[in-house]
């Protein structure tokens, strides 16, 4: 569900229990009737975004997350920086990739946590990785966003006509968070329907999270969409291949946490940790090359980054968190977020606020962790 940003009714509200504000510490989200709430929302970009979707907040949104993106995975990049020479550079990158070899293929990988009508999919992650994986629970999204990807620029053009000659691939998946396993994104939609998944170190949901989620049963199987149509073997190993295990440069989750309770949040983000590309010894260079700057990143492997509305601390600077009786989810302090974050295991690497959007809404942070 990309969704609707949370209004802060009076920013001073968020901040003051003297205001009219239902606030509860630590509630638990009720996926159902979150789900619920946003099949009534217009399938559309102003929809998801709560109205917000007309303006320039979707545009200063997407250059914002780009930016974080690529400041943390240089590797991504796909610009010649102004002092290098833009042939030598993109040699360069293409042996990085694979050599001739990666032409026609894709070679670096995303995943899109709560992704509504596929915004995030079209203007921050297409133009860097080759493929996505877009999750999303709500249908009506997803089949827009399945609709909508013939017109995204990078889904219209031949991998001759991409970055790198890489074949640009997205793959539609219909569940919620809490029982997507990010690792086998194709497991069997029975084993979700059911509240089963395969076993995590961290353990299963208990059962009470297990009967807010039960009963959300996936209504369209995973689909993929290749550009170009260039129609590859989807067994094969290659673009668009259905793998029975696939590892991510980057897990993007935005505007989705506030569904998931603490403890469907830290399953979650173990199961994505465990998705990541491992890191790789920087030190080992292709054909005898130098190290250039942008392989760097090779070394911290994939990352996961969030972003998400935070609401301020309370008085006494502990954590909180805010209930929405509208859509039935929470929002949460930078410290409850960050707390979950290192229950995880994991580390963060950078924190910013995203600056441009406006007064009235909710501060948003941007996380890298690793």
């Amino acid at each position: 569900m990309e969704h609707r940003f949370q209004r802060a009714q009076g920013s001073a509200a968020v901040m003051s229990a003297s205001q009219q504000v239902v606030r509860v510490v630590h509630p638990v989200p009720n996926i159902a009737k979150g789900v619920e709430y946003w099949q009534g929302v217009p399938a559309t970009v102003d929809g998801v975004l709560g109205g917000y979707g007309l303006g320039t907040l979707p545009r200063v949104d997407s250059l914002g997350s780009r930016q974080f993106l690529l400041k943390h995975l240089k590797r991504l990049g796909n610009i010649a920086p102004a002092s290098a020479d833009p042939a030598a550079w993109m040699e360069e990158k293409v042996r990085w990739r694979g050599g001739e070899s990666s032409k026609g293929r894709a070679v670096t990988r995303a995943l899109d946590c709560g992704a509504g009508v596929g915004r995030v999919t079209e203007t921050v992650l297409l133009p860097l990785v080759d493929e996505v994986h877009l999750v999303e629970p709500v249908v009506k999204f997803l089949l827009e966003a399945k609709k909508r990807s013939s017109t995204w620029k990078p889904m219209k053009l031949h991998p001759e006509q991409q970055p790198f000659n890489a074949c640009k691939v997205v793959h539609f998946h219909e569940a919620t968070l809490q029982l997507f396993d990010p690792r086998n994104p194709y497991a069997p939609p029975s084993a979700k329907a059911t509240g089963k998944r395969k076993a995590h170190p961290d353990g299963p949901q208990t059962p009470n999270e297990s009967a807010l989620v039960a009963g959300i049963e996936p209504a369209i199987t995973p689909t993929v969409s290749i550009a170009g149509d260039v129609g590859e073997d989807r067994s094969s190993g290659e673009a668009g291949a259905v793998l029975d295990e696939v590892e991510y440069d980057v897990v993007w989750i935005q505007w989705c946490l506030q569904h998931l309770s603490d403890s469907d949040l830290l399953s979650f983000l173990k199961r994505c940790k465990q998705s990541l590309k491992p890191a790789k010894d920087s030190a080992k260079v292709p054909n005898g090359s130098t190290q250039p700057e942008w392989a760097e990143s090779e070394r911290t492997g994939g990352m996961i980054f969030v972003k998400e509305n935070v609401c301020g601390e309370n008085e006494d600077g502990s954590e909180r968190s805010i209930w929405d009786n509208e859509d039935h989810s929470i929002t949460r302090s930078t410290n409850a977020y960050e707390r979950v974050f290192r229950e995880a295991g994991l580390d963060i690497a950078d924190c910013q606020v995203q600056h441009g959007l406006p007064d009235e809404l909710f501060v948003v942070k941007m996380w890298a962790l690793r």
